[in-house]
Formats: structure tokens, C-alpha cells, sequence
């Protein structure tokens, strides 16, 4: 008997295998969908979900703190973020950490979502470029005294409960700015998989791109930054919002 065969269902199994896996690492790579005015739009497949991931790209000439300003004026989101409104802070833990609402408008006759969002800023000491990690929670508000909370609680809307991304901010120059916004979300309910789909293209396309407009109003340009003696960030020195 030759030892050094290897048996045919041995190989046939190895094969799958193989065929799995460059099929699985095929599905998880980003593939371009939209490449205009100045903004990249990718999206990829997630494995064990219908959604979508995706991931939009751009450069903004503006100021680190202007940048920061937007993202940190919650009342603002309607005027840029795609679909957003009613706006809430729930509560600010400090300038790193907070937990906002928000509604999702989506398009008639499909009926709006809502979602609780933890959101926790970080900054890497060696390039300083700045992370808000984007987590849904939830169930924050259950059992939350809170007059905000009360009236969440009484949203007859879709929440959405499974929601993770970030926006990566890193400076190029003093008034260059890379943002990327990364994103994957399970709306819930019963929503066409398509019409996700096609969202998930728009969302950050017209987000970014109405980042880049709102920065350049006079009470972002005029925001200040406050350092710690590392040279981090811990929050404003000027603030007109």
C-alpha cells in the first residue's frame, strides 16, 4: 500500500475548504461604488447579514477644531448627516463619552427607525488622529429616571438595535483634514434588503459631502481646541454652539 496517496474525499473535503475561505475573503473585501465630488463610497458584504457595510472617504480643507465642532453640535445632525432628526443628548459623560438618540427618516410607505448611539472619542498619541467608536445601546434608557428618557421610552418607533461604526479623523496638514466614516447597521423590522442597499450608498455619500459645507460656518471656523500636556484633546476652548 502506498502511504503517500492522499485519499480522494480527503482531498475533495481540503478543496472545499479552500474554496470556502477564498470565497469568504472575496465577500469582505470593499468594493468602490461612488467616486464624486471629492467623496469615495465603498461597501462590502458582512457575513450572517443582508446589509451591508459601508465605509465613505473625503478630504476637507478646514481646521481640526472646526471639524470636532460639527461632530460635537448634536442639534446640527438634521443639516448634514443624512436622514437625521430630532436630535437628543440623553447624557454627556464628559467630552469623550455621551449617548444621543435619534429618528431615521426613511422613505414612504416604509415606517422610520429610531436609535440610542454610545459614542466614545479616542486619539492616537502618536499621529493624532481622533476615533468615535459608534455603538448602539438600546436598552439605555430602561429603568432611566431621566426626563429625556421617559420620553424615549414612549417612541412607538422601530429601534434600532444593532448599529457599529466609526469616523476617523486624521489631520494631513494644519488645514487638511481625512475623514472616514465606517458603518454597518441592522435596521430591523421588515425593510426590502434592496432599498437598504441602495441607501446605504447615499447615506455616506451626502453626509460627508454636507460635512465639508456645514464645517465652514463662522461658529465652527471660530471653535478653539483645549490640550492636555500630552497634546491631546480633552475638550474646547472656544465654543459658539
Amino acid at each position: 500500500m502506498n502511504y503517500n496517496k492522499t485519499p480522494l474525499s480527503l482531498t475533495i473535503t481540503l478543496a472545499i475548504l479552500l474554496l470556502t475561505l477564498a470565497n469568504a475573503s472575496s465577500a469582505n473585501k470593499w468594493q468602490q461604488v461612488k467616486n464624486k465630488e471629492g467623496v469615495k463610497v465603498y461597501t462590502r458584504v458582512i457575513p450572517g447579514s443582508k446589509i451591508h457595510e459601508f465605509k465613505g472617504v473625503t478630504t476637507i480643507n478646514t481646521s481640526l477644531a472646526s471639524l470636532i465642532g460639527v461632530l460635537d453640535d448634536i442639534s446640527a445632525c438634521p443639516q448634514w448627516v443624512f436622514q437625521c432628526s430630532q436630535p437628543t443628548l440623553i447624557q454627556s459623560i464628559n467630552f469623550h463619552e455621551r449617548f444621543v438618540y435619534q429618528v431615521n427618516d426613511f422613505p414612504f410607505p416604509s415606517k422610520n427607525r429610531d436609535i440610542i448611539l454610545h459614542a466614545k472619542l479616542s486619539q492616537s498619541p502618536s499621529t493624532k488622529a481622533i476615533t468615535i467608536q459608534l455603538r448602539a445601546a438600546p436598552d439605555f434608557c430602561h429603568n432611566n429616571k431621566k426626563a429625556v428618557c421617559k420620553k424615549i421610552n414612549k417612541s412607538k418607533l422601530v429601534r434600532i438595535k444593532k448599529s457599529k461604526g466609526f469616523y476617523l479623523i486624521e489631520p494631513l496638514t494644519k488645514n487638511k483634514i481625512q475623514v472616514t466614516w465606517q458603518h454597518h447597521a441592522e435596521p430591523g423590522g421588515n425593510l426590502p434588503t434592496w432599498l437598504v442597499n441602495n441607501l446605504i450608498t447615499d447615506t455616506p455619500f451626502y453626509t460627508l459631502k454636507k460635512l465639508a459645507h456645514i464645517v465652514q460656518k463662522k461658529k465652527y471656523q471660530t471653535a478653539r481646541l483645549k490640550y492636555d500636556t500630552k497634546g491631546l484633546i480633552v475638550g474646547f476652548e472656544v465654543k459658539n454652539w
